[in-house]
């Protein structure tokens, strides 16, 4: 994971406004969630694995939504951070798409990393 991580933030060092591949947009989106819920409150870091349930890009879209809502508000420090606001741009924006068992692995295992885009880009 650490490679993916390195070459994903090596990438939005050039401020894409999407990403046009699945698994850096499926990592963007996860580890987003992950910095908001363990910035606020890391008592409740399980919640991460609730992505892993969604069977289609749309899906884990609205499921950032509904963690962005309860985590990314009161509590959270970078709430006004512009690389808050940019992570976010690049999660709200991809295809609809089926995201199959590999897809949720892959959802599986950035939901267990925790080195953060969020304060390193």
């Amino acid at each position: 994971m650490d490679e993916i991580y390195e070459k994903i933030k090596t990438s939005l060092k050039d401020r894409p406004n999407q990403l046009a591949e699945l698994n850096a947009w499926l990592f963007v989106t996860i580890n987003t969630a992950r910095a908001m819920v363990d910035n606020t409150n890391k008592e409740d870091i399980q919640v991460i694995g609730e992505a892993e349930l969604c069977r289609t890009s749309a899906e884990l879209q609205r499921w950032f939504d509904s963690i962005q809502g309860r985590y990314g508000r009161e509590g959270f420090s970078y709430r006004h951070s512009p690389i808050y606001f940019y992570l976010c741009s690049l999660t709200a924006f991809f295809e609809d798409m089926p995201l199959c068992d590999e897809n949720r692995e892959f959802i599986k295992q950035a939901g267990g990393y925790d080195r953060y885009l969020l304060y390193e880009i």
